[in-house]
């Protein structure tokens, strides 16, 4: 075990591979990969100090197979620290596990035996690849932004899932065992905005909890539903085609606005447990086995809604 300090602010320290890891930052301050680390047992990195950045600068930290390695980056307890620029693999447990407002950037994290990058509550995780790993592939708690991630192929977890007051834009979740993107459930208030995303072809697209927008994201392929939307949801502007359930779903006083729903084997919309306060409107619907639509009510004037080629 190597402990390191940063001995100014203003400096990268560099980080090499010990005799023996792991490498221990115990001080704030900003640190530097400059070689491969090969994990044989145990972390790579373990942090005991808030306020640290680790920039991996091109470089790999690499679990080495048939070892017991456990986490890449281990920073779980400690508050705003930042990893940045390189590529985990094949680690035994987390790639990146960090605490409150933490932060990821261009990072690639695949093979691990957990999750891919788990953070705590306002974190920031961007312009990463996080796919097929064994369990999530992205997993942050409450008031957090995910953006521009990939997170495909992840065999037991969740491609994105994120806790309420959250945001997910912009980002691909594809071919995840329990989901795409979750966001809560429609019991629980989410207050959170998904937007601009694709998740196709995992077990369930985008689930989400109540009062959030869903704005803008496609959904195709998914073994269940497309889109679910808790209670007092806006749903606006999504594709959801060929799904093996329902295209969308919304409860009460939702709103589902403007979406193009195709070639479901569910119903196209499914309004749930209301009792007429949610509405649907501008919407085009086609050839969904179940039906176009069940329950709620049409907002748009003239009934403009399209299902099948008649106004609904």
């Amino acid at each position: 075990m190597i402990a390191l300090s940063a001995w100014n602010a203003s400096a990268q320290t560099p980080l090499r591979q010990p005799r023996k890891l792991p490498i221990v930052i115990a001080k704030p301050g900003s640190y530097r990969l400059v070689e491969n680390l090969e994990v044989k047992t145990g972390d790579a990195i373990h942090v005991t100090s808030p306020n640290v950045t680790i920039d991996l600068d091109g470089f790999a930290i690499v679990g080495i197979a048939g070892g017991t390695s456990t986490d890449g980056i281990n920073a779980v307890a400690m508050q705003f620290v930042t990893v940045s620029n390189g590529t985990i693999s094949g680690m035994g447990n987390i790639g990146i596990a960090l605490g409150p407002n933490g932060t990821v950037k261009s990072m690639r994290i695949s093979g691990s035996g957990g999750d891919g990058i788990d953070c705590g509550t306002d974190c920031t995780i961007a312009d990463s690849n996080v796919s097929s790993n064994a369990q999530n592939g992205i997993a942050t708690s409450s008031d957090s932004e995910v953006r521009n991630c990939v997170a495909n192929n992840n065999a037991n977890g969740v491609g994105i899932e994120v806790g309420p007051g959250s945001t997910v834009t912009g980002s691909t979740a594809s071919g995840n065992s329990s989901g795409g993107i979750n966001a809560g459930n429609h019991s629980v208030p989410c207050n959170c905005r998904i937007s601009g995303n694709v998740a196709n072809n995992n077990s369930t697209g985008i689930f989400v909890g109540d009062s959030a927008v869903i704005s803008g994201n496609m959904t195709a392929g998914n073994q269940s539903f497309g889109i679910c939307g808790g209670k007092s949801s806006t749903i606006v502007g999504n594709t959801s085609n060929g799904n093996a359930g329902q295209g969308i779903i919304s409860f009460a006083g939702g709103s589902v606005m403007g979406n193009t729903i195709t070639g479901n084997q569910g119903i196209g919309i499914a309004v749930m447990n209301d009792t007429g306060t949610a509405g649907y409107g501008q919407s085009v619907m086609l050839d969904n086995q179940g039906g176009d639509v069940n329950g709620g009510k049409s907002l748009s004037p003239g009934n403009t809604n399209l299902c099948s080629g008649t106004a609904c």
